[in-house]
Formats: C-alpha cells, structure tokens, sequence
C-alpha cells in the first residue's frame, strides 16, 4: 500500500511541476479538458492500475488466444491443438480400458456365483438323496435366497446409479464459489 502512495504522491509532484512550468493552454489544441491537478493524477492512477482478464473453459483456447500464439511462435497453435487430440486419444483409450475390465470383472463374478450355485444346488440334492431332508431343504433355500438377493440387489444398484446419472445430466452445473 505504501509503494502506492509513493506513487501517487510523486505523480502529484510531476503534475504540480508541470502545471508551475506550463503556459496558458493553447485553445485551437483539442485535448480533453481536465479541471485539476487531481483529477490528472486520478486519471493516471486508474490507467496504470487497469487490469484485464480472460477465461475459457475446454482442452482449446479461442481462436483469437491460439492466433497470438502462432503470432509469438509460429506454429504453436498447431502444436496446442495437437496436444489436446493426443490428451483427447488417451483419455478415450483410459476409459476403453477401465470399461473393458469393469466388464471382464463383471463377467467373472457372474461366472463363479453361477459355479457356486450349481454347487451348491448339487450340495441340497446330495443331501436330500442321503437322507438329510432338513439339511437339504435348508442349503436349497439358502441356495435360492442367496441368488434372489443378489439379483434383486443388483438391479436396485443398477437403477440407482441410472437415477444418478440422469439427475447429474439434467441438472444445471452448480457455481462454485
């Protein structure tokens, strides 16, 4: 804060310097008319402090951003844009992957829950023809039970993570703040 003070108070200095020196204003010049020495130092103070800012959102800038690139260095617009098909290839072959083994898990564990049933299915029978009725009823049901709450269980999942994903795709992005 105090640095611009200093400023402001040399500047001021400068103007009382040259409003001391300077001659009565020419009339056929047209210059803005200024009432003071304050309003001049005003006037320099908000200039020097002007600030401007840019924002985009997405892997390319603008194209006006990606012009004064190849303007500072030729070619590096194509060099950005070739950047982001790359990020662009990786990220698809990302996900491909993650899809393709979320899949291939989804297939085993299928697969070894089937095993286990037909399992333990053939466990009940067993059991039932050696004579152990109760046994066998109560491994059966189990059996059953067991393959009901999972696939119950996973469509419950399934419909809840649709419900998710429509609710994030028809809601408006929150603002951050």
């Amino acid at each position: 804060m105090s640095r611009r003070k200093d400023k402001l108070k040399k500047l001021q200095a400068q103007v009382r310097a040259l409003e001391a020196k300077s001659s009565p204003p020419d009339p056929t010049t047209a210059t803005p008319i200024v009432s003071g020495p304050r309003q001049i130092v005003e006037q320099l103070v908000s200039m020097s402090g002007s600030m401007r800012a840019e924002h985009y959102s997405g892997p390319l800038p603008p194209p006006q951003m990606l012009e004064e690139y190849n303007r500072v260095v030729p070619g590096f617009a194509d060099r950005i844009i070739l950047m982001a098909e790359k990020q662009q290839d990786h990220r698809q072959k990302l996900e491909s992957t993650v899809i393709n083994s979320r899949t291939g898990s989804e297939r085993l564990g299928t697969h070894y829950a089937f095993a286990l049933a037909v399992l333990f299915g053939l466990g009940a029978i067993y059991l039932l023809e050696r004579g152990h009725g109760s046994a066998g009823i109560a491994v059966l049901i189990t059996d059953i039970t067991a393959l009901v709450g999972t696939f119950i269980a996973g469509r419950y999942m399934q419909k809840k993570e649709n419900q998710d994903k429509i609710k994030a795709l028809t809601q408006p992005p929150q603002k951050s703040r």
